[in-house]
């Protein structure tokens, strides 16, 4: 089954089209009292909300939008990020070289903004672990925002359920061996 109308909770993109052919890519998460804010107007929270992804909506000051969910990819170049993040194009790359199957346990050193992390997390699917070592207490816990944000809204927008199976450790690498000693890793 295909996920219905948006809710609150849930994210929304919103694509508006600028000069030269140009587009404006704006994420929000949706609530009733809020508004989506833009170049091109205001649209109130409570008029995307009801309404399927696809449809066009014009806004206060008359410029029309799209409306749809944001993919994996999508969300990641849009969320809040403190540190550099690898890009969903190099993160491809480095699944299918370190040939990352559902079910396998990988090990992630650097949190960082948890773009990497969301990735695993869908590679390895719900039988699978992610361990993601952060050594600075401000990237540990954006990547654990990040991460829940993402599920969260994937819960409400989606018929299945995001795997919840990261495990953020707050914790220099370096001092951890006696963590892995009874863990078998496919990917490092």
């Amino acid at each position: 089954a295909r996920p219905g109308t948006f809710r609150a909770g849930e994210l929304a993109l919103a694509e508006v089209r600028r000069k030269h052919n140009t587009t404006l890519k704006l994420m929000c998460r949706l609530a009733e009292g809020s508004v989506l804010a833009s170049p091109g107007g205001l649209l109130p929270h409570r008029d995307i909300i009801g309404q399927l992804p696809g449809q066009v909506l014009r806004m206060s000051a008359g410029a029309r939008l799209l409306l749809r969910r944001p993919s994996l990819e999508e969300y990641v170049l849009l969320m809040p990020r403190g540190p550099t993040i690898a890009y969903p194009k190099d993160i491809s790359a480095m699944l299918m070289m370190m040939d990352i199957h559902p079910g396998d346990t990988v090990l992630e050193t650097g949190s960082g903004s948890g773009a990497m992390s969301l990735f695993l997390s869908r590679a390895v699917g719900p039988k699978g672990r992610v361990i993601s070592y952060e050594i600075r207490d401000d990237h540990h816990n954006l990547a654990k925002k990040n991460y829940r944000h993402w599920r969260a809204a994937w819960e409400i927008g989606h018929m299945e359920e995001w795997p919840d199976n990261v495990d953020f450790i707050l914790k220099d690498i370096s001092t951890a061996a006696a963590d892995m000693k009874s863990v078998t890793l496919d990917a490092v």
